[in-house]
């Protein structure tokens, strides 16, 4: 029987032969969009509460006399990143209920009130019970607009 020994100058080599083979198994196990943003089902539970958590803090952020609704979500995307991370796009508008008064879910929207397309990241760890509104960029709409005349 013949004895192999290993040098110590070649024990690197052995180290990164290992982790370079290791690391190549590891990423043609993952798809080839982890960590990166996917389409995500506008209409889905998640995305849903996601979008209400993202309204209801913007409406406690907002300086705004009346709560504003969410009236429709436009597009959702994940990432999947220490939870999901939720990048959202919608439109809500101005409601009748003044902040001063008791929440009331059923506020009517104002129709001359401010109207808004927002885009919101949320980041959601389910198993941690925690939500939360990383950013938000809003932008003024109005019902009358162009923009949704064509969307008619």
């Amino acid at each position: 029987m013949t004895a192999h020994r290993l040098r110590l100058g070649s024990i690197p080599l052995i180290v990164a032969g290992v982790a370079i083979a290791v690391g190549t198994g590891t990423t043609h196990a993952e798809p080839s969009t982890a960590g990166g943003w996917s389409a995500a089902d506008p209409e889905s539970r998640e995305v849903a509460t996601a979008t209400a958590f993202a309204v209801s803090d913007i409406n406690i952020r907002s300086n705004a006399p009346h709560y504003s609704k969410l009236i429709r979500i436009v597009d959702a995307q994940r990432q999947i990143n220490a939870g999901v991370r939720y990048r959202i796009v919608f439109d809500m508008a101005e409601t009748f209920c003044r902040k001063t008064e008791t929440v009331n879910t059923n506020c009517a929207v104002d129709p001359q009130g401010r109207q808004d397309r927002c885009t919101a990241r949320v980041w959601v760890q389910p198993w941690q019970n925690f939500t939360r509104l990383q950013d938000f960029e809003c932008q003024a709409r109005w019902p009358n607009s162009s923009a949704d005349a064509n969307a008619a």
